[in-house]
């Protein structure tokens, strides 16, 4: 596996995480926006099953949502482990600001103090090369 990708997996799986909060926020106004009818002559044209699917929709999103997060869980650990093996530590901390919290390269540069093109083509290229080595010697990925 690319490094780049090793690494990435972290902040993909936060992305599908955080898309179904929002899709779970999106159903769940959806089921308030039902309304019982207690007329069996209502206007209405729907079956009656809007509220039980949405539940069940929900239901399913949360289950989805709670395996990502255990599998988030797993893969930050091990990309931790990995960026914690990284010889240099201006190396670690950067594979730490991009991957874990998921920083830009200009707040990076101001953080560590290095000029943006040092951080962009210098220290991220050596940062994933040092990753790579890891990678291809002794880790193997979780998924």
């Amino acid at each position: 596996m690319d490094p780049k990708a090793f690494l990435l997996r972290y902040r993909e799986i936060q992305h599908q995480i955080e898309a179904n909060a929002q899709e779970a926020i999106c159903l769940r106004s959806l089921a308030e926006k039902c309304t019982v009818s207690f007329d069996s002559e209502s206007g209405g044209t729907g079956d009656g099953q809007r509220i039980p699917r949405i539940t069940e929709q929900l239901l399913r999103l949360e289950a989805q949502t709670e395996q990502l997060t255990h599998t988030l869980d797993a893969v930050r650990a091990e990309i931790i482990a990995v960026i914690n093996a990284v010889p240099q530590q201006h190396h670690r901390e950067l594979l730490r600001y991009r991957y874990l919290a998921g920083m830009k390269f200009e707040q990076i540069a101001v953080e560590m103090h290095y000029s943006y093109q040092h951080t962009v083509h210098v220290l991220h290229p050596e940062s994933l090369r040092a990753v790579k080595h890891l990678i291809e010697s002794n880790i193997q990925p979780v998924i």
